[in-house]
């Protein structure tokens, strides 16, 4: 497909008529060649994403660039080899990796050319460049450039950079643990709400990052294939702790099973933990088979094995419900549950399961799960007697 010819603008300097400038709002560019993708906070790239993101750029860009770039990306430029082995050194340091430093200067501007934040979109433009018969060495890509910028330094701003795209929060999770886990060993007075503003994050969104990082290896995996979601793994993460506190109670008063006395008490809360996510993950898949009419029994059963449920906020079940798509058949999911909280509340109700579930239907694609639980209990519950009393004028006409 042939391009139409481009007039380089006068506000973008194209020193060399051999290459292809592409971007350059910054009025800096580099090689394509010469940008080196190290570790980053997000390493999960959606294949779908990748080809509408190249599909965006092969299309004419801004100041006369035969390719699109919206946003440059944003690199660190050291100015001298031993800073970009430094910069690899702590970075390998940080991520547990043994990554090799970039071994030449970029030939446009002298420095060693390491990305910050711009992966998808370097290499988006690299697939694309290449599909049109360029190599790397004919394209000069525009960058916003940092000279002689820390890793750490880097870091923070990957995060920072990261509120503007669908980042993977558990991925983002474990590089706020880590960041965290290093600050504070230089400061270890170091308070969680002046890290989140350090690092330019909410205080509930840094304080869910550190919880999701407390759980087990098992639990974290089970969120990356999807079993269930971020959410869902705080909350858990929440009853982890609780589990501790648990131990703690139960040590004193003698209840750890004999089995279970060589555990530490991390080892046993993380053991239940674990266990809680495979019975939500099999009570997620019971409801994905359309089994919603065993789901009560189900849920039942194993509510020796959830009875911290009702001591927590809110009972996960009912969570997995708000939070995770599990079925369509919700209004009888939703009864279920709400079996279960009324066994919880203790209360002795006897109620017709159709004339409820016929009740739910009708409201069942306006309301959340959550609200139309909430509904179940109130007209399962016995409606409350309200005595009647007189108003002060009609008491006063009896006088």
């Amino acid at each position: 497909m042939a391009r139409k010819p481009v007039t380089p603008e006068a506000t973008v300097e194209r020193p060399r008529a051999d290459l292809v400038y592409v971007g350059g709002d910054s009025h800096e560019h580099v090689l394509l060649s010469s940008m080196w993708l190290g570790p980053q906070i997000r390493h999960t790239v959606d294949p779908t994403e990748m080809t509408e993101l190249e599909v965006s750029i092969d299309r004419q860009g801004r100041n006369g660039s035969p390719y699109n770039i919206i946003n440059d990306p944003e690199v660190a430029l050291l100015t001298t080899r031993q800073g970009a082995h430094d910069y690899v050194a702590e970075l390998n340091t940080f991520w547990g990796t043994d990554v090799a430093p970039p071994e030449k200067p970029d030939p446009l501007t002298g420095c060693y050319v390491l990305v910050i934040s711009g992966n998808r979109r370097t290499i988006g433009l690299g697939n694309v460049t290449a599909r049109r018969g360029l190599r790397p060495d004919d394209v000069a890509m525009g960058v916003v450039g940092l000279r002689d910028i820390t890793f750490k330094q880097a870091l923070l701003r990957q995060l920072q950079e990261n509120e503007h795209v669908n980042v993977v929060l558990e991925e983002e999770a474990r590089a706020i643990r880590l960041l965290y886990d290093d600050m504070t060993a230089t400061n270890p007075g170091l308070d969680k709400k002046d890290f989140a503003a350090i690092i330019g994050k909410r205080p509930a969104r840094v304080y869910d990052a550190l919880l999701f990082c407390e759980l087990p290896a098992e639990v974290q995996s089970a969120v990356e294939n999807g079993d269930f979601s971020y959410g869902i793994a705080v909350k858990m993460a929440s009853a982890q702790r609780k589990y501790l506190r648990r131990h703690q109670l139960w040590s004193r008063q003698g209840r750890i099973a004999d089995a279970d006395k060589d555990l530490s008490p991390a080892q046993w809360a993380a053991e239940r933990t674990i266990n809680l996510s495979l019975k939500l993950r099999e009570l997620k898949e019971r409801s994905r088979r359309g089994a919603s009419e065993k789901l009560g029994q189900f849920v039942a059963a194993h509510l020796r094995d959830l009875r911290f449920a009702n001591r927590m906020d809110q009972n996960p079940l009912e969570l997995m419900a708000q939070e995770e798509s599990i079925g369509q058949d919700r209004a009888k999911l939703v009864l279920a549950l709400a079996r279960v909280s009324l066994a919880n509340l203790g209360a002795a109700v006897r109620f017709d399961p159709e004339v409820l579930v016929r009740a739910l239907e009708r409201d069942a694609n306006l309301l959340t799960p959550a609200q139309l639980l909430q509904k179940a209990i109130e007209l399962a519950l016995p409606a409350p007697v309200v005595p009647i009393r007189a108003s002060r004028r009609r008491r006063g006409a009896a006088a």
